[in-house]
């Protein structure tokens, strides 16, 4: 369950109020000291939740929000993040809905450009098992499928991904550059992506390019489940919640004072419905971004769009 608790110098921000969220625009204006005090105060602090991590980080940037664009949901806050301005080198058609099928899935596989022995791997594999364009009623309607990659600069690679694009036709390519600290930007491009494109699909699977799916279990799943699917998030809990202050993914104290991460998943295999495209391109258009993609969408942006995790192991937040 979500620790809320709340340090005294920090207030929750009511998204329904409009002077909260005025209250909160003015904070990208702070002075200095009293931010050094405010992190030290906070600091190996329990997490005290989404609207507190959006107050303290927008203070700690100086961010201001974005001037002329609207927020898809006026109760979420201002703009932080612009979510609608993607662009998309190479793309796949929209999701179909024609099918017969009790249940349709779009299924979107996060790759790396160099990835291309995963991408062939899982072509001949599991992708082949979704054949017929309607199946039974235990079985999915496929309205999509891509691998998602961000951009290369070895042009080498580039006209390679453009040739394996052209034979399979199930790539989309965001504008932005494949850097792991523009991992929750590459997030953003897929709902976005998702919002313009599959909408009225029933779930979207986003899995990892070194996952391998039984296609018959998502199928059983998603028929056991799509009465109670609506605002959830299915996924493996994340073991460790709590922040790494070295390696890789380390977060400096300033960056995240609390001892604790959100509850979140793992990220290679995560299903939810079409029903949570919006509030979640919202919640990240209007939650500022920190590196560590799964704990980003899944923990905070899931909280802030009042989407509920339910972990495999039959836990919910």
């Amino acid at each position: 369950m979500r620790n809320h608790s709340h340090p005294e110098h920090i207030t929750n921000i009511s998204l329904n109020n409009k002077a909260s969220i005025q209250a909160e625009t003015n904070l990208t204006i702070i002075d200095r000291e009293f931010f050094d005090y405010l992190a030290n105060h906070l600091r190996d602090t329990p997490y005290p939740g989404v609207g507190n991590y959006i107050r303290y980080t927008v203070a700690r940037l100086g961010l201001a929000p974005l001037v002329g664009v609207e927020p898809l949901l006026a109760e979420f806050g201002p703009v932080i993040n612009d979510v609608l301005s993607f662009t998309y080198p190479i793309s796949i058609p929209p999701c179909q809905h024609h099918f017969l099928a009790n249940q349709t899935i779009v299924l979107l596989v996060n790759s790396a450009p160099g990835n291309f022995d995963r991408r062939k791997i899982i072509r001949q594999t599991w992708k082949n098992h979704f054949k017929a364009p309607h199946i039974d009623a235990d079985r999915l309607g496929i309205a999509g499928f891509a691998f998602v990659l961000a951009l290369t600069d070895n042009n080498v690679t580039q006209n390679q991904i453009e040739q394996e694009a052209n034979t399979h036709g199930d790539m989309i390519q965001i504008g932005i550059s494949d850097f792991y600290r523009n991992l929750s930007l590459k997030v953003a491009g897929l709902f976005h992506w998702l919002y313009s494109n599959c909408a009225r699909v029933d779930f979207v699977a986003k899995l990892d390019d070194d996952v391998y799916v039984n296609v018959r279990n998502l199928a059983r799943f998603v028929q056991t489940y799509r009465h109670q699917s609506n605002q959830s998030m299915f996924g493996s809990a994340a073991g460790n919640l709590w922040p790494a202050r070295d390696g890789k993914w380390n977060m400096t104290f300033e960056d995240w004072p609390w001892n604790e991460y959100p509850p979140y998943f793992l990220g290679p295999a995560v299903l939810f419905p079409s029903s949570t495209i919006l509030p979640l391109l919202a919640a990240l258009q209007t939650t500022p971004m920190m590196p560590i993609d799964d704990v980003y969408y899944s923990g905070m942006c899931t909280e802030k769009a009042g989407v509920v995790l339910r972990f495999s192991t039959n836990s919910t937040r």
